[in-house]
């Protein structure tokens, strides 16, 4: 399995627990720029011969990336605990796949 990891961090051992887990063997291809254009994103994975996408992207960036990539979508399953002191800590729990991705919105003003 060839993922195309998506996001500004590198992967931890915890997260490659988990892909192990999942996939076996796997070979991770990460996207070195900022996703501008989610097609400038598949045309990477294209050339890296992706198998699938592992991503962190916001709604408006999954959302385009489900609607024009035939690539399974993968992402990590997160929870954020906030400690005493404030701070944040976020821990890795799992795997997802992403089925099915659409936004639903309703104007306003």
């Amino acid at each position: 399995m060839r993922l195309v990891w998506v996001s500004r961090h590198e992967l931890n051992d915890r997260n490659h627990y988990i892909l192990k887990k999942a996939f076996g063997k796997y070979e991770i291809r990460q996207y070195p720029h900022r996703v501008k254009y989610i097609h400038d994103l598949i045309y990477f994975a294209e050339l890296v011969n992706a198998d699938a996408f592992l991503v962190v992207l916001p709604d408006h960036q999954l959302a385009e990336l489900f609607k024009y990539s035939k690539l399974p979508i993968y992402r990590f399953i997160v929870r954020r605990v906030e400690k005493d002191d404030g701070s944040k800590e976020f821990i890795i729990e799992g795997l997802e796949e992403i089925i099915d991705y659409t936004i639903v919105t309703r104007r306003i003003v």
